[in-house]
This record gives structure tokens, sequence and C-alpha cells, in this order.
């Protein structure tokens, strides 16, 4: 049985003659399912979840991926690359409910590389005037 996340859904709880209920190892719950610990409160005011766990309500966060760069569960757009590989890309929600690509700011390595490039010429044109 898998669940709509894609996780699997362990053994349910089986009936047992004296009553009680046979589970698969680690399951707690009657519906086969893990029960991961909720925020359970720590004397700093945080809280202390079971491994994985980080939302309040002892579920798993959803992990970010090429589909899901946000880990919201919801797909963006995948930008296919030149050399094949894919890459997500955020996406933009415009007011009439369309979705369009973010536009990508230049990283501030990119322009420091571009402007040295520009530097080197103009030293070249430089030196070649000056013979």
């Amino acid at each position: 049985m898998n669940r709509s996340d894609g996780t699997k859904k362990r053994a349910v709880a089986i009936d047992k003659a004296d009553g009680t209920q046979k589970r698969a190892a680690g399951v707690n719950q009657a519906d086969g399912d893990k029960y991961r610990a909720a925020g359970v409160r720590k004397s700093d005011g945080t809280t202390k979840r079971a491994a994985g766990v980080n939302k309040a309500d002892g579920t798993k966060k959803r992990v970010a991926s090429v589909n899901n760069p946000d880990g919201s569960g919801r797909t963006v757009a995948v930008k296919k690359n030149p050399n094949g590989s894919r890459s997500a890309v955020s996406v933009k929600k415009n007011s009439d409910g369309s979705r369009t690509v973010k536009k990508s700011r230049k990283s501030a390595k990119q322009t420091k590389r571009s402007k040295a490039k520009k530097t080197k010429k103009k030293t070249k044109k430089n030196k070649s005037r000056r013979n």
C-alpha cells in the first residue's frame, strides 16, 4: 500500500486472539502509520522532534527536489539545460493565475567576472595604442 506522498504504508494492525493488536515493527497506529512524535516542548521553548520530522504536527517536511525546489509539495517549472540536465526554476504567480518563470539575477561572481574581463580588454587596447 502506498500513500499519496509515495511512502509505503506499513502493515495495518491485525487483531490477535487475546484482543490486542499485532503490528509491524515500529508501527504504533491502527492505520499502519508510524506516529512521529509531534513537537514536545523543551524547557528552552523549542520543540524536540523525532528524526526527520520538522513540522509541529509530527509529519515530515517534503524534501526539495528538481520539481519542487522549495519543498512545498507544488511542482514548479523545470528547465532543460543545453547539456541535457534539468534544473528547477522558481515560478512567479501572476494576478490572473498564470505562472511565469522568475527572472534570475546575475550572481555577484558573474558580474565580477565580466567586469574583470572588460578591464583586461581595456588594458590590452591601451597597451597596443601606446606602442
